[in-house]
């Protein structure tokens, strides 16, 4: 969620929401990390990515944390927390990939299977293309902080990235159904 295009406050406000449903979720589902799976393993670099991204928010926080004042750490912290968010976002999308059939079940839409395949190969181009064009992998490598900044409009941003969303969750089931994770 680009800042600068919400504000800050809104920012904040809506990831501290985000980030509690999502702890919410992951601890009141804990009983099915009973046995190791590849399921498992993802679910826990999801939960230790959205902490990492908790916790780098507090150090950067202006507004909601701003009577916390560490002295330190601003520079780390906000590479940590482009990282960590840019890392959430492929988790998140991987993770529901994973859980699918529960979409799907609710969608129970009937398409034809050419049909399928075309629209699968159109979002799986848009969103690589999205993932380059975004400069998505620099954020994942820490080769950039804060400071790319997207030209595109509002509305063409938040297709990009849902783009590279619906690429990665749909990859994911794709290799899922494969594989049987």
């Amino acid at each position: 969620m680009n800042y600068k295009k919400f504000g800050e406050i809104a920012h904040e406000i809506l990831g501290l929401i985000l980030i509690f449903f999502a702890l919410f979720h992951a601890f009141s589902r804990r009983k099915c990390l009973a046995k190791f799976r590849v399921r498992n393993a993802l679910n826990l670099a999801l939960l230790s990515s959205f902490l990492a991204t908790l916790i780098s928010a507090v150090f950067l926080s202006e507004h909601i944390f701003s009577f916390i004042d560490f002295g330190f750490g601003a520079d780390a912290a906000k590479n940590i927390h482009m990282f960590a968010t840019h890392a959430l976002f492929l988790l998140s999308a991987a993770h529901l990939g994973l859980n699918f059939r529960i979409f799907a079940n609710l969608l129970s839409i009937k398409f034809n299977k050419i049909l399928k395949f075309c629209l699968f190969l159109a979002l799986l181009a848009f969103g690589i293309y999205s993932f380059v064009d975004l400069h998505f992998y620099e954020y994942l490598f820490f080769k950039t902080g804060f400071g790319l900044e997207n030209k595109n409009t509002f509305l063409f941003s938040s297709a990009e990235y849902l783009a590279i969303f619906v690429a990665v969750m749909l990859g994911v089931r794709a290799i899922n159904l494969r594989f049987k994770f």
